[in-house]
Order: structure tokens, then C-alpha cells, then sequence
């Protein structure tokens, strides 16, 4: 039974001294001034090696960008351009006949690809990916162009074996 009391006074005084240093801030006795110097140093010292100066600079550097007018203008007149030719190809019939650029034959058109890569090239735009919505918007564009000057008979076209955007 001696023993059982010099366990349970052992744990009670443990068990209240860390409690009662748990209250008390152990920091306020400390003095950590050369090691937040030391720390300082070394995160300073990694920083260089890992070049995070130059992204640093990169960075504010980018943002100040955006910031400008001119970068605004730019979003807004790609986002118009993108607009106006959606815009232009909802006028037109999915499915025309047109005389061909440049010469007298006719043109057999088919714009249903042109519209769903306009719908494309909006999502795409709207998710921020504008390189992407650029390409889908210039390559569209490239087919509509020689949609328009490659004659097909009518022949062809009844057949189904011509299409503008095979």
C-alpha cells in the first residue's frame, strides 16, 4: 500500500506540473532572438538558391500587368471578337449553298461544325484557357475559309460523299 501511494502522489505531482506549466507561457522565460536570427538566415539562404527572388519579381511583375488598362482591353476585345463571330455564324443557315470565292461554282456548306467550335472556343474562354480557344477559333475559321472556295457538285452532296468539315 506504501508503494500504491508513492505511484498515485508520482503521477498526481507529474500530471499537475505539466498542467501548471501547460498555463504558464514557458516562452516569456526563453530568449529566441539568436535563433529567429539563425532561422532568418537560412530561409533568406534557401530563398536565393531556389531563385525565389527572380519568381517573386516574376510574380508582382505579372500581377502589375494585369492590372494595366491595355491588359484589359485585350481580354475584353477577344472576348468581343469571340462574341461577334458566334454572333455572325448564328445568322447563317447550318446548312447553305453559296457561290464559291473567287469563281462561279457553288459551295455546299455545312456550319453545324463551325457553331459547336464557337460553342467550344466560348467554354474555353470562359474557363481562363484562351490559347485554346484561340486555336479552336483559328482553326474554324481556316475551314469556313476553304469551305468557301472549294467547289462541290451537287452530286457529291446528295450522295453525302462531300462535307466542308470532313
Amino acid at each position: 500500500t506504501s508503494s500504491r501511494r508513492m505511484v498515485l502522489w508520482a503521477w498526481a505531482t507529474s500530471f499537475i506540473v505539466a498542467f501548471g506549466m501547460s498555463l504558464f507561457p514557458v516562452r516569456s522565460l526563453l530568449y529566441f532572438k539568436n535563433t529567429e536570427l539563425e532561422a532568418g538566415a537560412y530561409v533568406h539562404e534557401l530563398a536565393v538558391a531556389l531563385n525565389l527572388d527572380k519568381a517573386q519579381t516574376l510574380l508582382l511583375g505579372s500581377c502589375d500587368q494585369i492590372g494595366e488598362e491595355r491588359f484589359v482591353d485585350r481580354v475584353n476585345m477577344l472576348g468581343n471578337s469571340l462574341k461577334k463571330l458566334c454572333d455572325n455564324l448564328s445568322i447563317f443557315p447550318i446548312e447553305l449553298t453559296v457561290p464559291c470565292v473567287d469563281s462561279f461554282a457553288l459551295c455546299h456548306i455545312n456550319l453545324g461544325e463551325a457553331m459547336d467550335g464557337c460553342s467550344e472556343a466560348v467554354q474555353q474562354f470562359e474557363n481562363g484557357r484562351t490559347d485554346k480557344a484561340t486555336a479552336i477559333l483559328k482553326e474554324q475559321c481556316n475551314k469556313i475559309r476553304s469551305a468557301f472556295t472549294s467547289p462541290t457538285s451537287v452530286e457529291d452532296k446528295a450522295d453525302s460523299k462531300v462535307k466542308a468539315f470532313d
